[in-house]
């Protein structure tokens, strides 16, 4: 990986990350202007946004990404692929759009126990923020695998300020979270249609049925495995809100958006690396640039967990409300509980790559039903915590699955997946974390937020010792120029 890689990956990463991260950077403010039960109808609205995206996409983001590279010197064909694909989304979202209209307030009735979020006055809007969302992606995805930077640039900064300038004009104008939902929808819709009629305008629109039935193939499988994906990531929340108090389910929610910060920069990270992953695979020729980027994706993101647990709650203290401090106590096993899916990520690379896709229902489905039984024996006995404790028996399950099948298809030989140091750190980095915190508790020697800066000091000593080879590997592999 050459300096300029490394430069251009950092703009993927970073500009990647403003978009979905509009939620988490507007933190301070909602906390300002909505009571944790009035959060707690954001809340409901990102439930119902993330398992209404997997309808729309039909996870057909993964195939344009994927195959965008069996295209990618045929021009015409190319853009061909991306309007069959925008054609059929937009054909799609008309389809849900008719079956909601007519069945979507009985649903929600069923569905969700605040009867303040139903299809008729809100929902509608968070379908068009999805499909602004479904849409954007393949903008995204074309400019960042095409190499064109300063098209990526453009197209990230436009999607994530005139959102949030409408979640803003929502919020403080007109005051509550469903205005805030609505100018969302507004902003999010104004920018996509505006790239739709730019793309359209330089490129004729056409629909290939050869094209979609192609992508279809590889996308397929990939819904059951995101719906159950998105089933277990919020099974804690989906619990919360039919099982607790809007006020406890506000508060929670809160804690999960500001831990999302995790899975934020990990799609960000994955979508900036891929194309590079993808190519040097397709090539044969450099493993060792894949490994090299597995094991930076890796040690940043356990980096960051860490740097995360260490300053956040103080930095809550600070700029967050008051009102909200009962989500400190989660901010902490909700950061650790990401452990385990870092390595998750690691193991599906050849999965992906191959084309193994159908290994991922199978491993959705076994996490899924770990969390179904965890939360329905533990939550009369700890409660909310057994909500939040669910969450690192799915993400173990997805491991331990992914593991499986790479033994299953004989990859697990492959250096650019091999990961046992890093492991080693993680499993160091959650046992001394948790054993310093149950002697404190018990001893009450020093305050939380010092426990909380240990998994750092861990971390930090460990890649100036045991990981002091790869951290030297990667300054090389990241920093030095090609003569």
């Amino acid at each position: 990986m050459q300096a300029k890689v490394f430069k251009n990956t950092s703009v993927y990463i970073f500009i990647g990350f403003l978009p979905v991260a509009a939620n988490f950077l507007l933190a301070p403010i909602y906390t300002q202007y909505l009571k944790p039960e009035a959060y707690a109808l954001i809340g409901v609205a990102t439930l119902f946004q993330t398992f209404l995206t997997f309808f729309l996409s039909l996870s057909l983001d993964g195939a344009f990404g994927r195959l965008f590279f069996d295209f990618e010197k045929k021009g015409k064909l190319k853009h061909a692929l991306l309007s069959t694909i925008l054609l059929s989304i937009v054909f799609i979202t008309g389809v849900v759009f008719l079956l909601l209209g007519l069945t979507g307030d009985y649903l929600f009735s069923l569905l969700f126990k605040n009867d303040s979020f139903r299809f008729s006055n809100l929902g509608v809007w968070v379908q068009g923020t999805t499909v602004a969302n479904v849409l954007f992606l393949f903008f995204a995805i074309l400019y960042r695998n095409e190499g064109r930077i300063t098209a990526f640039v453009i197209v990230n900064l436009l999607f994530f300020f005139i959102p949030v300038a409408g979640t803003l004009a929502g919020l403080i104008f007109f005051g509550g979270a469903p205005a805030a939902i609505i100018g969302r929808a507004i902003g999010s819709i104004t920018v996509v249609v505006v790239l739709l009629l730019f793309y359209f305008v330089r490129h004729k629109p056409l629909f290939k049925l050869d094209y979609l039935k192609k992508c279809l193939r590889y996308s397929l499988p990939l819904v059951p495995y995101q719906l159950m994906f998105a089933a277990f990531s919020n099974i804690d929340r989906i619990f919360l809100e039919r099982s607790f108090l809007p006020h406890a389910f506000g508060v929670y929610t809160f804690a999960i958006m500001v831990t999302g910060v995790i899975p934020i920069y990990l799609n960000a990270l994955t979508n900036a690396t891929s194309p590079t992953i993808y190519r040097e695979l397709t090539n044969g020729k450099n493993f060792g640039l894949v490994k090299n980027y597995n094991t930076a994706i890796v040690l940043s993101t356990l980096g960051i967990i860490c740097l995360s647990m260490a300053g956040i709650v103080p930095a809550m203290r600070v700029f967050i409300n008051a009102e909200y401090a009962d989500s400190y106590p989660y901010i902490a096993a909700l950061f650790l509980s990401f452990l385990p899916y870092v390595h998750y990520l690691v193991y599906c690379t050849p999965l992906f790559y191959h084309g193994n896709t159908k290994a991922f229902p199978v491993i959705s489905f076994f996490a899924l039903v770990a969390g179904i039984l965890f939360n329905y024996f533990f939550i009369p006995i700890l409660g909310i915590w057994a909500v939040c404790l669910s969450l690192y028996i799915i993400r173990i399950v997805q491991m331990l699955g992914a593991y499986v099948f790479v033994k299953r298809y004989q990859y697990q030989g492959l250096r650019y997946i091999e990961q046992k140091k890093e492991l080693l750190l993680s499993l160091g980095i959650f046992v001394i974390y948790n054993v310093m915190l149950l002697v404190n508790t018990k001893l009450k020697i020093v305050s939380e937020d010092f426990i909380n800066l240990i998994p750092l000091g861990v971390f930090i000593l460990a890649c100036a010792t045991f990981y002091n080879k790869e951290v030297k590997e990667l300054q090389i592999a990241l920093f030095k120029k090609k003569k």
